[in-house]
């Protein structure tokens, strides 16, 4: 784990730079440790896969090491899977590497018997790293393994082996495009051991939904939900100045408020922006003298931000139809539109029809590049306060 402070952007954000959610964190931990299975979802780079696999997964491991035991992690990701076949795939390779990770070599092929039966493991040696790395095919040579077949075998684990497995499963929603795929993993979920733990993360609430809150839904009823909360705005000013501080930087309440507001609350796009804030006007070693950053500062770091980034947005943007890009402007400039369909807005997308715009906003929202807001203030909005930015002033 890095001990330095830093902002952290565009990949995972260990636990010295994660800012906040240890009550997330603590409820998690003491939940896989009895067996327990969660849902937690929430908006795209809000932390949570940085949280689970950097911080959870490693307490989770330290926990079981300290009580006399053997933990393993299996992490999988879903996101964009097209079929059962890619599912099959990621979680045989995500079994295998934690399988890998948790036994030695001379254990790996101990076990090959206990735990494999009717299906051929094969051994291959890296030539770069001298690594070795295990697999498993269908002993039959019939192509890929089922992740039924996957997670029986995580089951026999705890049943047979004295091992305490915790099964990951990343953009879990991304099931729901997979014709029945759901009900599978439903069964795969249900024959699993009750001392096996399970997180399954989602971005996408409206599709997550779909899968376990309404009452015919196929996971109805299945696991606890932990929702990904806003960062308190004092406490990401707080996270915010121990950084700054180390650049003879310091960001003030209502330049904080400026920052966070204009930006969602979104941490990652938070964190780029703090970045580009140091590399404008920090780098002053203390103890000299102080500078507060202004809201006029961080104004121009979210425009450099966006100029630097320019060519990647357009050559986003340029992956969406004439009508999809005209929808997306008209979300930004709006930044919340109560209804797609009302004249107003309709009248912001000339040449698209009250259907064609409820269409688009569909799959815009399934793409998590919109998300809908309910409670007090519903509506729909873009998921990437910056592209949002970036729309607006290009």
């Amino acid at each position: 784990m890095s001990t330095q402070k830093s902002f952290i952007y565009g990949s995972l954000v260990d636990e010295n730079n994660l800012c906040n959610f240890e009550r997330e964190a603590e409820r998690l931990v003491n939940g896989c440790l009895g067996g327990k299975r969660f849902v937690v979802f929430g908006r795209r780079n809000f932390g949570k896969t940085s949280l689970v696999r950097n911080v959870v997964a490693g307490r989770f491991l330290a926990e079981e090491t300290k009580r006399k035991r053997k933990g393993m992690v299996i992490y999988a990701n879903f996101l964009g899977i097209a079929d059962k076949a890619d599912l099959n795939r990621e979680l045989r390779i995500a079994f295998t590497k934690a399988f890998s990770a948790c036994f030695p070599l001379k254990e790996v092929m101990g076990s090959l018997g206990r735990f494999f039966t009717g299906l051929r493991p094969n051994m291959s040696l890296d030539p770069l790293t001298g690594e070795t790395s295990f697999g498993l095919t269908l002993a039959d040579g019939g192509g890929e393994v089922p992740f039924e077949d996957i997670m029986t075998r995580i089951g026999n684990l705890t049943s047979q082996g004295g091992v305490c497995p915790l099964l990951i499963m990343d953009e879990f929603q991304d099931l729901h495009f997979i014709s029945g795929a759901e009900a599978k993993m439903r069964d795969a979920l249900e024959s699993l051991p009750s001392g096996v733990a399970v997180i399954v993360l989602g971005s996408k609430k409206h599709i997550l939904s779909k899968i376990f809150a309404r009452p015919d839904a196929p996971l109805a009823g299945w696991g606890e939900d932990i929702e990904m909360p806003c960062i308190e705005k004092e406490v990401y000013r707080s996270y915010a100045n121990e950084r700054f501080a180390l650049h003879g930087l310091y960001l003030p309440a209502d330049s904080s408020t400026f920052l966070q507001e204009r930006l969602d609350q979104v941490p990652e796009a938070m964190n780029m922006v703090c970045a580009r804030l140091i590399d404008l006007c920090g780098n002053i070693p203390p103890p000299k003298k102080v500078r507060s950053i202004t809201t006029d500062d961080v104004g121009v770091a979210i425009l450099s931000w966006l100029e630097a980034r320019s060519d990647r947005y357009r050559e986003y943007l340029a992956g969406y139809t004439s009508h999809e890009s005209k929808v997306l402007a008209a979300v930004a400039r709006k930044g919340l539109v109560k209804s797609p369909q009302s004249k107003d807005f309709l009248l912001t997308i000339p040449g698209i029809s009250s259907s064609g715009c409820i269409k688009i906003i569909k799959k815009l929202e399934d793409h998590a590049v919109v998300y809908r807001e309910s409670g007090d203030n519903p509506g729909y909005f873009l998921a990437d306060p910056l592209l949002a930015e970036f729309l607006r002033r290009f």
